[in-house]
């Protein structure tokens, strides 16, 4: 669960190189691609985080790393579109940081220790840390600078946002299908006798965990049958009825679907404000961070240094060149 949160987390906030990184200031001038509030975001920057952007896709198995050459349309590969957006993302970063430091808002190096030490965890995932970075090809002063990043705009966004409980209260009633929850086990076996058959065995104090193991057909049965927490939405209509009615603990008769017939049992049920409420305060205050963000955008002095559609249009005429070369090789 620890290296899962750093994984999200390094993906969400990673952010500009330092300048130590990237050069002296004289040479990212020359080589910047765009400049906030007079802030330079240089091209090795840029270069960089497209790098990490693509070598996380490529982990991820989003895309293969022979498609980033291929034409997404317009006359640009999926690299050009790629590099596009990353320059708007690393504008966006560089704003928030900006706007963070007007407000005094930072991030200790002690605070930033005991956080790197919580995504480190075990041995194990110490281990899957470091591996990670490798892949990355980030080391940890690498990533710690970056981090940091990121920590001061989830303080700029905390710091920013309040919402109330009457906020969360009106969210949570217009939207509660998004954050109800319950936790289920299942048996699914192919006949309606099958199922009565375990429902008996059940109602006679057999234990549902070893039933769901030795008798469900479904691939959750080597865990007992846990299916973990669902929103509504997610299952069949049938199971998903039948699931939300019943109480903690309870166990249904026999559902059928078109996988066969369910026997359900609710663990846990979250289907109220007080189940949800963090959950809701946070999803709200995204929503409502999302809004600052686009107007601090607008409020920018933003001033673009490169120009993606000439530099798609010369590297398209450039391998025009080397297949034409090539064609005339083979001939």
């Amino acid at each position: 669960m620890r290296l899962k949160r750093f994984l999200l987390l390094s993906i969400a906030f990673l952010l500009i190189a330092t300048t130590a990184l990237t050069g002296c200031n004289n040479e990212k001038a020359k080589n910047a691609v765009a400049k906030v509030n007079g802030e330079i975001i240089s091209k090795t920057e840029l270069e960089d985080y497209v790098n990490y952007q693509k070598k996380s896709a490529e982990m991820t198995q989003n895309i293969a790393p022979d498609m980033w050459d291929t034409d997404a349309g317009g006359g640009k590969t999926y690299e050009d579109q790629l590099r596009e957006m990353a320059l708007e993302e690393l504008i966006t970063q560089e704003i928030l940081i900006q706007k963070a430091e007007k407000k005094g808002i930072e991030v200790t190096d002690e605070e930033l220790n005991k956080e790197i030490e919580k995504l480190k965890g075990s041995e194990e995932d110490i281990k899957n840390f470091n591996d990670y970075l490798e892949k990355l090809g980030i080391n940890e002063e690498y990533f710690k600078s970056i981090y940091k990043k990121g920590m001061v705009i989830s303080k700029l966004m905390d710091e920013s946002i309040e919402i109330s409980d009457n906020e969360a209260k009106e969210y949570y009633m217009r939207t509660r299908d998004k954050f109800d929850k319950v936790r289920a086990r299942h048996i699914l076996v192919k006949t309606e006798k099958e199922a009565k058959e375990i429902k008996d065995k059940l109602d006679n104090g057999s234990d549902f965990i070893e039933l769901a193991k030795e008798k469900s057909t479904g691939p959750s049965a080597p865990n007992g049958g846990d299916l973990g927490y669902f929103t509504k939405g997610r299952m069949l209509p049938e199971f998903e009825e039948t699931a939300f009615n019943l109480k903690e603990g309870e166990v249904s008769k026999p559902v059928k679907t078109q996988y066969g017939y369910h026997i359900i049992k609710v663990e846990d049920k979250k289907v109220t404000l007080e189940d949800n409420k963090e959950e809701v305060k946070d999803d709200l205050k995204n929503n409502k961070f999302t809004e600052n963000v686009k107007k601090y955008r607008e409020e920018a002095e933003v001033e673009k240094l490169i120009d993606f559609d000439k530099e798609a249009k010369d590297k398209s005429e450039e391998n025009k060149k080397e297949n034409k070369k090539e064609d005339n090789k083979e001939e």
